[in-house]
C-alpha cells in the first residue's frame, strides 16, 4: 500500500498482488543475482517474488552459474519449479544473508528436475508448497545436492532414475518422504520429519544422518536401505527382495514408538540390529549376509 500526497489531498494507491505465472530461462547475461530480470532470456519483467506467482525457472547455459539470492533476508516466493535442462555447467545457489531462501507455491505441483550429467547444488533452505514436491534426477553422470533445510508442507517424492541425490539439510514437517528409482539418494541431515520414509524401486537410500524416533520405514521392490549411521526408528517393514544393510560399527534400533515390524527382506552388513519397546518384530529372513549382532 502506498500513499501519495497531491497538494493537501492524500491519494491511496493499492498495489496489486495478482498472480502472473511466468516462465523464466536463465542466461546470466548481467550478473549472478537471482532477481535481476536481465539475467533471463528476453529480459522479461522481474520474477514475481510473491505467493501465487507460480513462476517456473529453467537454468540453461554456462554463464554466471554461481547464483546468489539477495532478498534482504527473506525467502524468495512464488516459485513453482526449477529445471536444469539445457545447463552446460554446474549451477550453485547460495544466500547473500541468512533467510534468503526459496519458498515454493501452494496449490500447484512443485518440482526440481535435473536431466544433465552435471551436479547442481542448492545451499538455500527450501519451503515446499502444500500440494506436492518432486525431485527428479535422470542422468547417471549427474546429481542434485540440497544442503539447505527442507520444510515440508506436502509429501516429498524423490524420483531418482539414475545418478545421485544428496539431501544434506534437516527435513522437517509431518509429511512423508518417498524415494524411488535406480539411483542413490542420501539423507545426510539430522531430520525431524515425522511422516513415513518409503523406499521403492531398485535403487539405494543411504542414511548418513538421523531420522526421528517415530518414523516408520518401508522397503518394496528390490530397494536397499544403507544404514551408515547409528539411529533409532519405529517400524521397519521390508518386502522380499529388499535389503537393509547396516554398516560395521553402527546400530539400527527399531520399535522406539512400540510399533510392529515385519522384515521379509534381507538383512546384511556387519552392524547391529536392536529391537526395543513393546511392539512385535517378525523377522522372516535367513540373514546369511548379516555378520553383526541382533538383539
Amino acid at each position: 500500500m502506498f500513499i501519495r500526497t497531491v497538494g493537501t489531498s492524500a491519494v491511496l494507491l493499492i498495489a496489486s498482488t495478482m498472480a502472473h505465472a511466468a516462465a523464466f530461462t536463465w542466461d546470466g547475461s548481467t550478473d549472478t543475482d537471482f532477481g535481476t530480470n536481465t539475467n533471463y532470456v528476453g529480459d522479461p519483467a522481474a520474477p514475481g517474488n510473491a505467493p501465487g506467482a507460480n513462476d517456473t525457472f529453467t537454468f540453461a547455459g554456462n554463464t554466471n552459474t554461481n547464483i546468489v539470492v539477495d532478498d534482504g533476508g527473506t525467502a524468495w516466493q512464488g516459485i513453482q519449479s526449477f529445471d536444469f535442462t539445457g545447463a552446460t555447467a554446474a549451477f550453485t545457489f547460495t544466500a547473500n544473508v541468512a533467510g534468503d531462501d526459496f519458498e515454493f507455491d501452494n496449490g500447484v505441483a512443485n518440482s526440481i528436475t535435473n536431466t544433465t550429467a552435471l551436479t547442481h547444488v542448492i545451499n538455500n533452505n527450501i519451503d515446499t508448497g502444500s500440494t506436492s514436491m518432486t525431485i527428479t534426477q535422470n542422468n547417471a553422470g549427474g546429481g542434485l545436492t540440497i544442503n539447505g533445510d527442507m520444510a515440508l508442507d506436502s509429501d516429498l517424492t524423490v524420483t531418482n532414475t539414475a545418478g545421485a541425490v544428496n539431501l544434506n539439510g534437516v527435513i522437517s514437517g509431518s509429511q512423508a518422504v518417498n524415494i524411488g528409482g535406480a539411483g542413490t539418494t542420501t539423507l545426510g541431515g539430522n531430520n525431524t520429519f515425522t511422516g513415513a520414509l518409503n523406499i521403492s524401486g531398485t535403487g539405494t537410500a543411504t542414511l548418513t544422518g538421523l531420522l526421528a524416533d517415530n518414523v516408520d520405514v518401508s522397503l518394496t521392490g528390490s530397494a536397499t536401505f544403507d544404514v551408515d549411521n547409528t539411529d533409532t526408528i519405529d517400524e521397519l517393514d521390508t518386502a522380499t527382495g529388499t535389503d537393509v544393510d547396516i554398516a560395521a560399527g553402527q546400530t539400527l534400533t527399531i520399535g522406539a514408538n512400540d510399533g510392529d515390524s515385519t522384515i521379509s527382506g534381507d538383512i546384511s552388513g556387519a552392524g547391529n540390529l536392536t529391537v526395543t519397546g513393546t511392539g512385535t518384530a517378525t523377522i522372516d529372513t535367513d540373514g546369511t549376509d548379516f555378520t553383526g549382532n541382533a538383539n
